[in-house]
């Protein structure tokens, strides 16, 4: 009988699975192009209209209307766009855990998911995906040196694997998020200081349109910090069930589905990283993931 391990290396690179990958990296993809879309239209247009404000005295109140005008606009076509960023998400997630039930062998949540991702919407994002993308590193999504596991506790390190790669990377976002709102205040006070603005011009100007920009940057990181408490909790669980078992161990798959529904639930819930981002950031937390399954492996022995 082949091992778990073995299965698991084995099926997660079959056509149908690397398909999945595909298809939901396009998704999350899109769902994050559309929501850069919204960030630059709500937040950058409305910043360059308090600049033209400032420059253009005598049309100030004129700019200060168009400005209104567009504020409500995107207020409108905002939330019908967060609306499809929402559905996009859902559908990476769900396919995500199709690929992670069907390749690690765990029951499907009907209650959590009451119906799979059909075929036919899986095959139009992956169509997507590969007109502009290269496949070869959607293989050997889990680390191959699990195939030596012979039982479930193979499950538990993939799912170990997911964790600590997802928190490594958003804890790295969080730090950009601020990094990114601190030099834009920065950018903007500077110019302030030295055109003598006043405060009152100061807040209408300049801190006014800047709101969206801090509301969105806030929500962001407060999301990221929800998401890696969530991942941290859940890798110390994880770890916490590791340490008391050994790799001939079977576990209650019971518990392997518990811990799956939380990595279904993180990965809707959780903000969406930049696409730039997050490949800069792979090669280095595949390395460090790797690294970590396999001491988690030797610790086992």
């Amino acid at each position: 009988m082949e091992s778990v391990g073995k299965f698991i290396t084995n099926h997660q690179n079959r056509k149908k699975n690397i398909e999945m990958l595909g298809a939901q990296r396009y998704a999350y993809s899109l769902a994050k192009r559309l929501f850069h879309f919204r960030f630059y239209t709500v937040v950058f247009i409305p910043i360059v209209f308090s600049f033209l404000s400032l420059g253009l005295d005598n049309y100030q109140d004129q700019m200060m209307q168009v400005t209104g005008i567009y504020a409500l606009t995107t207020v409108v076509g905002g939330l019908l766009l967060d609306h499809y960023i929402k559905k996009l998400k859902k559908d990476a997630a769900s396919i995500q855990e199709k690929f992670d039930c069907g390749v690690l062998q765990i029951p499907w949540n009907y209650v959590m998911v009451p119906k799979q991702p059909i075929p036919e919407v899986i095959h139009e994002y992956w169509t997507s995906y590969q007109q502009k993308n290269s496949t070869k590193d959607l293989y050997a999504w889990y680390p191959t040196i699990i195939e030596s596991v012979a039982t479930n506790i193979s499950v538990l390190i993939c799912q170990r694997a997911n964790c600590t790669y997802d928190f490594a990377i958003r804890n790295k976002y969080g730090l950009f998020l601020i990094f990114l709102a601190s030099t834009m205040l920065l950018v903007l006070l500077v110019p302030a200081y030295f055109i003598g603005l006043s405060i009152e011009n100061f807040i209408i100007f300049v801190l006014f349109p800047l709101l969206p920009l801090f509301t969105i940057s806030i929500q962001q990181y407060l999301d990221n910090r929800e998401s890696i408490q969530n991942l941290n909790e859940l890798k110390d669980l994880i770890e916490e069930k590791i340490s008391s078992y050994k790799l001939t161990d079977t576990i209650d798959i019971q518990l392997i589905r518990e811990i799956q529904n939380k990595i279904f639930c993180n990965r809707v819930l959780s903000p969406l990283l930049p696409d730039k981002f997050f490949y800069h950031s792979r090669p280095h937390q595949e390395e460090q993931m790797y690294y970590g399954v396999e001491q988690t492996l030797k610790s086992m022995t």
